[in-house]
């Protein structure tokens, strides 16, 4: 899969290009998208076969047009996790941020709610803890929970 081709094997056990690997006749594809390496498709059969799988060329062309659409869509699913953890974590200090807070009130309360048992919060608040954003180069615009009212 590194080289982005194709993989097949009749046994993967007496397969020199695996290491640490069991037994059983593989077929795989790779998932490639914008350039980069997003996944596999692995068919494993746990018995040996007797020969060498093997697919026309045709065939392997039908399945290669086939697993574009898969591998576009697995890679905009990898992007989208990506973004939503970059939008509830600071840059700086890959600590949750406020819009984290929010998600995880609303999701457990639903869970209390669900299970019909009472849901606890404890807020700390740390005296000094601006001077540490501060320090560390976050501004107060980022950190609102470093900011005491009035």
């Amino acid at each position: 899969m590194q080289r982005n081709q194709e993989f097949v094997t009749a046994d993967l056990s007496r397969d020199t290009r695996v290491t640490h690997a069991g037994a059983g006749a593989v077929v795989a594809f790779p998932l490639s998208c914008r350039g980069r390496r997003v996944g596999a498709l692995v068919a494993l059969d746990r018995q040996p076969a007797a020969r060498e799988p093997r697919m026309s060329e045709s065939l392997l062309r039908a399945v290669r047009v086939l697993l574009e659409p898969a591998s576009v869509a697995l890679d905009n699913a990898l992007l989208l996790k990506r973004a939503e953890a970059l939008s509830v974590t600071d840059d700086l200090t890959h600590l949750y941020n406020s819009r984290y807070l929010n998600l995880v009130l609303r999701r457990e309360t639903k869970r209390a709610s669900r299970s019909g048992r009472p849901l606890s919060l404890l807020f700390i608040d740390l005296d000094g803890f601006k001077s540490v954003n501060d320090t560390m180069g976050i501004s107060s615009a980022a950190a609102p929970w470093s900011k005491r009212p009035p």
